[in-house]
């Protein structure tokens, strides 16, 4: 009688099916040139639109961010807070400088964080990092000319993590309490660690089973008035397009606001190239996101 082969990894049967599926940096050969790109096109942003650089959120020397506030003259404009991706190991926010020109040219300030790295860091300390941050800007968000009231966290790759984890937060917690987030974007984000545990990437994230459980969107799902946009690239790695599938379904279901958007023709990389354009699908449903009339509060039961 045939014995059953295990799959690898839930319906990937091998290795090389699960690679397929979430390995960024082996299955998409022009990654060295789209992260070029990403700098190139970041230093000419930087030249060109005036901003706060390097602005310390805390104090750690890695605890810094780019903030470009919004067109003057506009009124209190929403504020974008866009953590970069990088697998929690590589990448600053100077490298993704160019990801502002579509939300300024839409009226928005938007701020690009950096923050500690694998191994260095532990994912867990990089999303106190970044909550760190939303509540600096929080604080600071009405000197710039931004709504306060307003704040979106938006993030690419192990960015949307982050993002996301952001907007799971229950800022009640903290203190003083008070609502720090009304929307999130996450694009081509991860909200399952665990096949992150299985990749190569663990050699430098050094999950275990309690992290993965406590650092995964997809097991903090609760009631929440946070509207979520999440974008994927529609040629993005069958991996990063089924989590966020998942995500947006688990959230909705438990009857919390949001959408699923899926770029036709995008991958992991370019998918970032309609926050360069203003009337970009991405920025449209953005704008209408952040439009979207605030969400009250869960009811204690």
């Amino acid at each position: 009688m045939a014995t059953a082969v295990e799959n690898y990894y839930r319906d990937y049967r091998t290795k090389e099916d699960f690679d397929l599926a979430f390995d960024v940096a082996g299955s998409v050969p022009q990654m060295k040139r789209y992260i070029e790109s990403y700098v190139e096109r970041s230093a000419t942003v930087r030249g060109q639109v005036g901003g706060l650089f390097d602005v310390r959120y805390g104090p750690s020397p890695d605890e810094r961010l780019d903030l470009f506030p919004p067109v003057a003259g506009v009124g209190p404009a929403p504020l974008l807070v866009f953590f970069h991706g990088g697998g929690w190991h590589m990448h600053s926010a100077r490298d993704f400088s160019f990801v502002a020109q579509g939300p300024l040219a839409a009226g928005m300030g938007i701020a690009i964080v950096s923050h500690g790295l694998c191994p260095a860091l532990t994912i867990e300390q990089m999303v106190q990092q970044a909550r760190a941050a939303v509540s600096w800007l929080a604080l600071h968000a009405e000197s710039v000319g931004c709504d306060p009231g307003r704040i979106a966290v938006m993030g690419h790759s192990a960015g949307g993590h982050l993002a996301a984890m952001v907007a799971l937060t229950d800022w009640s917690a903290h203190r003083p309490p008070s609502r720090r987030v009304s929307a999130a974007i996450p694009v081509s984000g991860i909200f399952d660690l665990e096949p992150m545990a299985l990749s190569d990437l663990q050699d430098v994230l050094r999950l275990n089973e309690a992290a993965i459980r406590r650092l995964s969107p997809i097991h903090l799902i609760r009631r929440s008035p946070v509207r979520f946009l999440i974008a994927c690239g529609g040629a993005d790695l069958q991996g990063y397009r089924d989590q966020s599938a998942a995500f947006a379904t688990a959230w909705t279901a438990a009857g919390n606001p949001g959408d699923l958007l899926f770029l036709p023709g995008k991958n992991h990389f370019d998918v970032l190239d309609a926050l360069s354009v203003p009337d970009s699908e991405l920025m449209n449903a953005i704008r209408s996101t952040l439009a979207a009339p605030a969400m009250p509060e869960p009811r204690e039961r």
